[in-house]
């Protein structure tokens, strides 16, 4: 499942005055309010010269060869093993005006048995019947820097054009875990959350 999030910041001060060992306090309420923007983006992505028109996307990479990984470096966030680009299209209608430079971006977390650690990478669901071991997947931005999983602000943005439209273009490539990779099927899930600022 794709998640879009759209985000209002809500700011709250509180001007506090007296002594901590005062004995009289002061109770109160305090009322928050908030507003949520109807306007909604719609996704496309290009992915191996296919377009998806829906919200959940599939992206194959390349197949490889078990041999491919002799010499490659365990966990490696520079690896181009079976790289694969795709394109996600974003369009936000009525969010931009002309006086105003909006950015977009996407983040991404792990999802439905797909794990990551602090080295941001995609690892697999382990014990699946088929599934190749020790192989886990690295994303990352147009500019070949790391998307790590789950961790905030660490993935490219993109300004909105006038008609609220922007391209934002990713890379995912294997990489090993393990010096003992064996043959299988690599499957990994993310989802994304797209904001604009």
């Amino acid at each position: 499942m794709a998640f879009k999030k759209y985000t209002l910041a809500v700011a709250v001060m509180a001007i506090m005055s007296g002594s901590a060992m005062a004995e009289n306090l002061n109770a109160g309420h305090i009322q928050f309010n908030g507003l949520v923007n109807p306007n909604t983006c719609t996704v496309k992505m290009l992915a191996d010269s296919v377009t998806q028109n829906q919200e959940d996307f599939k992206v194959a990479l390349k197949t490889v060869d078990i041999t491919d990984f002799t010499g490659a470096s365990n966990n490696d966030v520079a690896s181009v093993l079976g790289e694969t680009n795709f394109t996600m299209d974003v369009t936000c209608p009525g969010t931009v005006t002309p006086d105003e430079n909006k950015n977009i971006s996407v983040q991404f977390n792990t999802f439905n048995g797909t794990t990551t650690d602090s080295s941001g990478l995609l690892f697999p669901q382990e014990n699946i019947e088929g599934a190749a071991d020790n192989v886990a997947l690295v994303l990352k931005n147009a500019d070949n820097s790391q998307v790590k999983m789950g961790q905030a602000n660490n993935d490219q943005k993109q300004p909105l054009d006038a008609n609220g439209h922007a391209s934002l273009t990713y890379k995912v490539a294997y990489t090993k875990t393990d010096t003992a990779v064996t043959d299988g099927t690599v499957t990994a899930y993310t989802t994304y959350t797209i904001s604009y600022e």
